[in-house]
């Protein structure tokens, strides 16, 4: 049976059926690489504070990848991609990105035209509550699962990421029927967001706050802890009244086991100038490593799921529309294939 993946981002993507098969191959615009275990290895010290982050298995395949055209890539993990269906869910601000060819031109890109695979996208209200947005999440995976038979991998950005994390606690047997393969969260304040309570005794955020709605004010550190806990809470106790003890905790080490954090976090200095006015407010935590919105320590929970690996990337990286040929192009372009070869390393290792 083939598979579907769900990708979901902060503004959104859409895509249309591609099942011609080419050759595989890759064309190196280098003869020699960085090897990725060296890459893996070095540590890298971040410009703005004494601790030191690894570069990740998936941080190290990005530069690689930066670092020559890869057309088709090796024929297994291509097979592997052409068996999913990629949606790309969007949070907040999603309405924006419907414009999505000039958007997430370089996703589909890398999808149906180097993959020869198909994608998706779905936009959830931006304004809701994330767990407003469960139904219709839910909905539309039904609809896709449906049309094309499918397992699905839902991977969520930002405020999405959330949505998705919240839909499959809420539904699990999407996990235990098959439907859903998997769930990568992009730079998701699973934790909330720290401006949104550090900053709630400044008026303009007030002011910001209250004209966003529930969409941004559900995402305050303390009530995305409470809700996380209460979804968690829930799981249990309907598996244990139901299956038992051991149920609930193989169920919950199930969902956990398909679920994969992807972390950033960048300099000031190399933000992109539309969040420097939120990065103000951020300055003055140094020992904090954030993307420009969300600090590092909130896109991860420890009570689920299982990290990816961090990158150096700031909140907008893969939200914004780029001309083709610019580096910004090329580098999106990379990281999505990095992000399908670790995503594909892991669920099937």
């Amino acid at each position: 049976m083939k598979a579907l993946i769900i990708f979901g981002t902060s503004i959104c993507f859409a895509a249309y059926p591609v099942s011609f098969m080419k050759p595989c191959f890759i064309t190196k615009l280098h003869q020699e690489q960085r090897p990725l275990v060296a890459c893996a290895k070095k540590a890298e010290h971040h410009p703005s504070t004494k601790k030191s982050l690894f570069i990740s298995p998936l941080e190290a395949r990005w530069a690689a990848e930066c670092k020559h055209v890869w057309q088709l890539g090796d024929c297994e993990h291509r097979r592997w991609v052409q068996q999913k269906h990629i949606i790309f869910i969007s949070g907040f601000g999603n309405e924006l990105s419907r414009i999505q060819d000039a958007f997430y031109r370089a996703h589909f890109e890398v999808v149906e035209k180097e993959y020869g695979s198909t994608a998706t996208y779905f936009g959830p209200q931006s304004i809701n509550a994330p767990e407003m947005n469960i139904g219709s999440i839910y909905r539309r995976i039904l609809v896709e699962y449906n049309k094309l038979n499918k397992p699905i991998i839902l991977v969520g950005h930002s405020k999405g990421g959330l949505e998705i994390l919240y839909t499959i606690l809420h539904h699990p047997e999407l996990i235990q029927d098959g439907i859903v393969d998997g769930i990568v969260l992009l730079q998701t304040p699973i934790n909330g967001v720290y401006l949104l309570d550090k900053k709630s005794n400044n008026a303009f955020i007030q002011r910001i706050i209250s004209l966003c709605g529930d969409g941004v004010q559900a995402l305050t550190q303390e009530a995305a802890a409470e809700k996380l806990e209460r979804y968690l809470a829930r799981l249990t106790i309907i598996t244990h009244n139901t299956h038992g003890l051991i149920a609930a905790q193989d169920l919950l080490e199930e969902i956990s086991s398909k679920i994969f954090y992807v972390r950033s976090y960048q300099h000031k200095r190399t933000l992109n100038p539309k969040l420097s006015f939120l990065n103000f407010f951020l300055r003055h935590e140094p020992e904090q490593q954030n993307d420009g919105v969300i600090l590092l320590d909130s896109q991860k929970s420890n009570a689920i799921g299982r990290e990816l690996g961090i990158i150096r990337a700031d909140h907008l990286e893969f939200t914004e529309p780029h001309p083709e040929k610019s580096r910004r192009y090329h580098r999106t372009k990379a990281f999505i294939r990095a992000l399908l070869q670790e995503v594909h390393k892991n669920l099937e290792p």
